[in-house]
């Protein structure tokens, strides 16, 4: 009996790390649907503006490897996302967006301490 348990345990543990694997995988490739879909640069550079401004407000996971395959177990071992990484890619959007603010490294200091604090 404990055996038939082991084994069904093992199997759903398997089943949720591949569906984890396949919901980043298909969140990846439904994101890069629409990129190069512009018909003038004007348009493209006020997409690009308004998606760097949503990413100032919740900067996406950069993520330490490469990897595509068991996902669940790196962010498990802490070893998906790094806050020294997520600090640098949050100062480049700052920079790229508002370089000709006055303010911009108060700003830059209070999102880098947000994101070291986390």
């Amino acid at each position: 009996m404990t055996i038939i348990f082991f084994i069904f345990f093992v199997g759903c543990l398997s089943i949720i790390f591949i569906c984890t694997d396949f919901y980043f995988s298909l969140k990846t490739w439904s994101n890069r649907i629409h990129i190069g879909r512009w018909n003038n640069r004007a348009e493209w550079q006020k997409a690009m503006n308004r998606k760097a401004q949503d990413w100032l407000r919740h900067t996406p996971t950069v993520k330490i490897k490469d990897s595509k395959r068991l996902i669940l177990w790196d962010i498990i071992c802490k070893k998906y996302q790094s806050n020294a990484i997520q600090s640098w890619q949050i100062a480049g959007l700052l920079l790229g967006v508002e370089p000709q603010k006055t303010d911009i490294y108060d700003k830059l200091n209070k999102k880098l301490s947000e994101a070291v604090s986390n």
